[in-house]
């Protein structure tokens, strides 16, 4: 992986030397260093140009299949099958640690254990505060079909009975005072003739006095039990029968309530005994999750492989560690390829859809792969620490022979972006730049002579002259010692 990461930076950076290059403006202007050397010399042609821009990238599958950690802790590799390795369906991949979700599945079970108890304790309160309920509720209706029927007692019985009672004190005393008068009178008249003492008299004043103050008392006695007696002891009854009804009201609220409380409580124990469960059965399921096999058969490619060399930064052996939803290998599709490309900002604009391409890969030297750019990306890749600053965009190229083509093979495309069919043209060695004008140094009369040039497009190895230089004329590669000015 790390040759490949090596390889592929030393090919964009010569891409990127090339590209600054042309950007310069090809040669410098000539020293003493040059000048020294021995030039060589080229002829200027008239002809077709076709104009190309270089790109590097790789062999990418359009499907592939990744296999990822589906775990929840953050583990570790006990064993991993070499990245290359071709693999079939059903094999074992990979296995991870299992040390965190053992003591996880441990621990569940113990609090699962904790919560049965608890379960059962509540279990067994509810009922007891089911039958507490019961009780306090015949307990309450008791005590208010009690004040009920002492009222309705006193209502229907003690007080009309009370009333004729002390209604019939008051007329046995009347009848009584009435019997004491009349014998008093009779006395009275004894006395007169002579048939009785005086003391008789006197016993008789004294028993109607006696039958009047009885009589008196009994009329006080009948005025006290209809004013005060009975009415209290009414509303007493009444208040004893409203304090009844009250207290059923308030033991059946506080018997909701608790009962309430007990049911709320059970549920929620419940609730997390069967969460815990649930818990426990996803844990030990996720068991499998940690033995992975290979959903196909391919070549295993370690890493996200979607991302290129960008997700295969990452040196996967026994104890490295793995996160959760982390792609450990991918299995690419050896039938469905694609090339994936990078191009330059300085080079984007020129590539369409559409645009023919030339494929040489680094593992087949000596062929090359007809192909056609099918997607060019609208925004830049993200850049890493090799990038130097230079923005790339990615492209896609589909090629429709592609046997011999392997997932994460290196590769180079020529992009045919433009051609023109009849141009005057030179080798871009042949063109110098000095300050901001463009010169070549043509061959005339045995000397070399400077003449200013201007050019049009540029191919990766020759440019068009648009004035300067003429068809057969013999143009310097290098800078010779003495040039001629063209005056």
């Amino acid at each position: 992986m790390k040759k490949f990461i090596t390889i592929k930076s030393a090919l964009i950076a010569a891409g990127v030397v090339f590209l600054l290059l042309l950007i310069i403006g090809f040669n410098k202007k000539p020293n003493s260093s040059t000048m020294g050397r021995h030039t060589l010399t080229a002829t200027v042609s008239e002809g077709p140009l076709d104009i190309f821009v270089s790109a590097y990238g790789e062999v990418q599958a359009n499907k592939s299949h990744k296999i990822e950690s589906k775990t929840r802790f953050e583990t570790a590799l006990t064993f991993i099958i070499e990245e290359g390795n071709r693999v079939e369906e059903g094999d074992v991949v990979c296995r991870l640690d299992t040390i965190k979700i053992d003591d996880y599945i441990k621990e569940l079970e113990e609090r699962i254990s904790d919560n049965e108890i608890q379960t059962d304790n509540l279990k067994s309160e509810l009922a007891i505060q089911k039958m507490d309920n019961e009780q306090n509720s015949k307990d309450a209706e008791q005590l208010l079909q009690q004040a009920e029927i002492e009222l309705k007692k006193f209502e229907e019985a003690e007080r009309p009975m009370n009333l004729r009672k002390i209604d019939l004190d008051v007329n046995s005393a009347a009848s009584t005072l009435s019997r004491k008068q009349k014998r008093f009178t009779d006395l009275e008249s004894l006395l007169k003739r002579g048939f009785i003492t005086e003391d008789e008299v006197e016993e008789g004043r004294i028993e109607l006095e006696t039958a009047e103050v009885a009589l008196e008392t009994a009329n006080i006695d009948k005025e006290v039990m209809i004013k005060y007696l009975i009415p209290e002891q009414l509303t007493i009854l009444k208040n004893g029968l409203d304090k009844a009804k009250l207290g059923k009201e308030k033991t059946n609220s506080k018997n909701t309530t608790n009962l309430n409380n007990k049911q709320t409580r059970y549920d929620q124990a419940l609730r997390k005994l069967k969460e815990l469960r649930n818990e426990l059965a996803e844990h030990r399921e996720q068991l499998l999750d940690y033995e992975l096999k290979a959903p196909t058969s391919g070549i295993v490619k370690y890493g996200d492989s979607s991302r290129g060399s960008y997700g295969n930064d990452k040196d996967y052996q026994v104890g490295t560690s793995i996160r959760s939803r982390e792609v450990i290998m991918t299995i690419p599709s050896l039938e469905d390829l694609k090339v994936s490309l990078n191009i330059s900002e300085s080079d984007i604009d020129k590539i369409k859809v559409g645009q023919k391409a030339s494929l040489e890969v680094d593992a087949l030297e000596g062929q090359a792969f007809p192909g056609e750019v099918v997607h060019v990306a609208e925004l830049a890749k993200s850049q890493n620490w090799y990038s130097r600053g230079v923005k790339e965009f990615e492209i896609e190229i589909n090629f429709e022979d592609m046997k011999g083509l392997k997932p994460g093979f290196s590769c180079k495309a020529e992009i045919k972006t433009d051609a023109i069919e009849k141009a005057t043209i030179a080798p871009i060695q042949a063109i110098f730049k000095e300050e901001e004008n463009l010169f070549a140094y043509i061959k005339h009369k045995g000397k070399a002579k400077k003449v200013p040039v201007e050019i049009g497009k540029l191919s990766i190895t020759h440019a068009e002259i648009l004035k300067g230089l003429k068809s057969g004329d013999e143009v310097y590669l290098s800078a010779p010692i003495e040039a001629e000015t063209d005056s």
